[in-house]
C-alpha cells in the first residue's frame, strides 16, 4: 500500500455507480490531501491508478502519469 500527498489541487469528472461521467460537475481534489493506493487490480472507470482518500469518502481512477504531476509519495 503506498499513501500519496497531494501536491497541486485539480478537478476531476464525477461518475456514478456504474461508471458513467455525471453531469452536474465534477469534484475538487484539494491540495495536502492524504490519498492511499490499494494497489489492487479493481477498477470501475478504466483508471490506472484508483487512489481512495483516507477516511474513504471518495475514490478516484487516473492515468499513472498524473501521479508524477499532482501527487507525491509520503511515509507515514
Amino acid at each position: 500500500m503506498k499513501r500519496y500527498e497531494c501536491v497541486k489541487g485539480f478537478s476531476i469528472d464525477r461518475c456514478d455507480g456504474d461508471g458513467f461521467t455525471v453531469e452536474e460537475g465534477g469534484v475538487l481534489i484539494e491540495l495536502g490531501g492524504i490519498w492511499v493506493d490499494q494497489e489492487e487490480d479493481y477498477r470501475l472507470v478504466g483508471g490506472e491508478v484508483r487512489l481512495e482518500i483516507e477516511d474513504e469518502s471518495l475514490w478516484i481512477e487516473i492515468p499513472s502519469d498524473m501521479i508524477l504531476v499532482f501527487f507525491k509519495e509520503v511515509t507515514i
